[in-house]
């Protein structure tokens, strides 16, 4: 956390992301459960690729994960 906030990063914890903004086909920022817009260059998802495939972070990142990347691996 501190390598990438020293890069420039800004790390937002303890809020719920309710949905990803996309344009163009590229992640342009994200909306915050309270409705905060945040623009953004680059968006890092840590969760479950699973949670973005189900489409609960919006419709747009459903397209973000392969159907691959949700199968299980053994």
């Amino acid at each position: 956390a501190d390598l990438a906030q020293a890069r420039g990063a800004t790390l937002r914890l303890g809020v719920r992301a309710d949905r990803l903004e996309v344009a163009q086909g590229r992640v342009r920022g994200l909306v915050l459960s309270d409705g905060t817009r945040l623009a953004a260059s680059d968006v890092l998802h840590a969760g479950d690729p699973a949670a973005l495939r189900g489409g609960l972070l919006g419709p747009e990142a459903v397209r973000a994960v392969p159907a691959a990347a949700t199968d299980p691996r053994s």
